[in-house]
């Protein structure tokens, strides 16, 4: 009895997903729209393995003449307290990926979303290294341009969910007999539950190998980065396999721009949601924790171009003339919200605590800037 509760904690607990800040967590139920999580944390998702169900985080340069910023949706240094942005190019030698961390030396540096993601910003960064600084800002939009590409991206999820079919339904199969399968045989047969566990453990070990075979197996068909220690953490933590799709098709997929993502797999609302976020990352800029030696101007300018790349997406999604809509109000008493994380405000005029942004009245144009 002491065991089955063990592992039903274990299963509860593989159920909470962590997400990094500015994260995103995509789940594509049998029935209904997909669901986009616009804030990172904790979030009870319910990943019954058979559900398909991946994490993004976009990655959003800034090239200046001298140097480049890291900004936007993923959350640079979220190791390391309240930074988001620093200078990236002069450690760009330095910097290597481990699993999701990004590092300089022995020294972890940031947390990304997924492997993917961190192997592609120590990869970019160390191009923008080796690039002339005059032509740093055109070679730091080619991954946006990139990212926000939604042409072969449902052919990638096509291919992903096929991969990880067979090891989703094992994962499936293995949770079903431990959370439904071991209590019923116990009412139905009297058999106490010490001689349970006794007389089926090998099948339980059997079906754990084969859960493993099939992971490993989708890990080779699909050669996303960090293989080796999402397989390693499967090995000597069983319990990761119930996770294990989810974080393949995380690493996978990570080249995606979490707008692009939101827009070719989920509702209408939650790409409007997101495509106003970006929008106002570019809108309202953090200026005033410009790193020294930057020139203000340059960054303004770096931040119109990003802002005239989301805006071009906006407009060929057939976003644009939604986005001049005033979002819907989940309180009839609030004013004002917050363009980042849409919390809402009773009075106008506030500042988000947790995004440091002002609050826009209801009913202000998106695309007014």
């Amino acid at each position: 009895m002491q065991l089955w509760l063990i592992l039903i904690a274990l299963a509860l607990w593989e159920c909470l997903a962590f997400l990094p800040p500015r994260g995103a967590r995509f789940t594509l139920p049998w029935r209904g729209p997909a669901r986009a999580l616009r804030r990172g944390g904790l979030h009870f998702t319910s990943p019954w393995p058979l559900r398909f169900a991946f994490a993004l985080e976009g990655s959003v340069y800034e090239a200046l003449p001298d140097h480049a910023l890291a900004a936007g949706p993923l959350g640079w240094l979220a190791a390391t307290g309240a930074l988001r942005e620093e200078r990236a190019l002069a450690w760009s030698s330095a910097l290597e990926a481990r699993g999701a961390i990004v590092r300089m030396g022995d020294a972890p540096l940031l947390r990304a979303g997924s492997e993917g993601t961190a192997e592609r910003v120590v990869r970019e960064l160390r191009a923008l290294a080796a690039a002339a600084p005059a032509a740093r800002p055109a070679l730091a939009r080619e991954p946006l341009r990139a990212a926000l590409e939604v042409s072969d991206l449902s052919a990638s999820v096509t291919r992903v969910r096929r991969a990880t079919l067979a090891h989703r339904a094992l994962a499936a199969l293995t949770l079903l007999a431990i959370g439904f399968g071991i209590p019923a045989a116990v009412l139905s047969s009297g058999v106490a539950w010490d001689s349970l566990w006794q007389n089926t453990w090998p099948y339980w070990i059997a079906l754990h190998g084969a859960g493993f075979v099939a992971l490993a197996g989708a890990e080779l068909a699909l050669a996303a980065p960090g293989r080796g220690a999402r397989l390693l953490h499967a090995l000597v933590y069983p319990p990761a396999q119930w996770r294990g799709s989810g974080e393949l098709a995380s690493a996978a997929l990570a080249a995606a721009h979490p707008l692009a993502a939101v827009h070719a797999l989920c509702d209408a609302e939650s790409a409007l949601r997101w495509a106003r976020s970006a929008l106002a990352e570019c809108d309202h800029p953090r200026l005033e924790r410009t790193p020294p030696g930057v020139d203000r101007e340059a960054r303004v300018a770096s931040l119109r171009e990003r802002r005239a790349e989301l805006a071009a997406f906006c407009e060929r999604a057939g976003l644009a003339a939604r986005l001049a809509e005033p979002p819907r109000r989940s309180d009839a008493s609030a004013s004002s919200y917050c363009p980042a994380c849409f919390a809402e405000f009773v009075a106008a005029g506030w500042v988000c605590t947790d995004c440091g942004l002002e609050t826009r009245p209801f009913g202000v144009d998106a695309l007014a800037r």
